[in-house]
């Protein structure tokens, strides 16, 4: 089906679907009405396990479209196609970016729905669908621990949240109580986390030291040390996580 919409594609043609089956598929030009016979039947081999284009009606005689404009064949599925270097490259690339690419690359505008639709299949194709990177993510991180000897994991969002919260926390009764709470809750975590001297990572202990150097606005921090991780699946932005700690560190 790919190569069907590209062919049209590059050559200003268009196409209905008029039959699509798990094992036929049948396609016409969208100006058979006026004129242009060009009709396609493909059929899914049972010998050969693979599709195979069984008959192609003539050429097309219909003129060709303006490429200025968007194309109907030109849809989110075979976006994704297109633009799936550039996602795995920069999955926050911007639609906009997607949509010039293909501008540059094939002469059509595309609209900005079809163009997110695209990324976003694109980015299931790259790094696996929501659903799927869930299901995946306790064993990629048992084969973490695995091949990093001392690795402590524990999927546990609600301790990354109080952590964060409290490294910006201003009083110091404030941030000391909720270390106690952390320590009793999540003693393991914990272990780890008391090993980091609090003039490090928290603002109340920092000394007026260190503000030229963090923000009051969590969310912005976050987006800056993950910034190209943002829009991935959860067990791809554990991996970056992951591995963008490990260059910081």
């Amino acid at each position: 089906m790919n190569a069907i919409k590209q062919y049209h594609i590059d050559n200003g043609y268009k196409f209905v679907v008029v039959e699509s089956k798990s094992d036929r598929y049948v396609a016409r030009s969208i100006h058979h009405d006026g004129g242009c016979q060009w009709r396609l039947r493909a059929s899914f081999s049972k010998i050969q396990s693979q599709w195979e284009i069984k008959k192609i009606d003539v050429q097309h005689s219909c003129l060709s479209t303006n490429l200025s404009a968007d194309h109907v064949n030109l849809d989110s599925t075979h976006i994704a196609s297109m633009v799936l270097t550039s996602v795995k490259a920069n999955p926050s690339v911007r639609i906009k970016s997607l949509i010039a690419e293909i501008k540059n690359l094939y002469g059509y505008t595309i609209i900005y729905r079809k163009g997110w639709l695209g990324k976003q299949k694109a980015l299931a194709l790259a790094f696996g669908n929501w659903e799927q990177s869930y299901n995946d993510l306790p064993r990629w991180l048992e084969a973490v621990k695995e091949s990093n000897p001392g690795t402590i994991v524990q999927l546990l969002l609600l301790v990354w949240l109080m952590v964060f919260k409290t490294a910006y926390e201003m009083k110091q009764p404030i941030v000391q109580a909720k270390l106690s709470i952390m320590r009793s809750e999540f003693k393991q975590a914990f272990s780890w986390i008391d090993r980091i001297p609090l003039e490090k990572w928290t603002q109340a202990y920092d000394g007026g030291k260190r503000y030229g150097h963090m923000t009051t606005n969590l969310a912005k921090c976050i987006n800056f040390v993950l910034k190209g991780a943002r829009s991935l699946p959860i067990s791809a932005l554990v991996k970056a996580t992951f591995e963008e700690k490990n260059m910081v560190s």
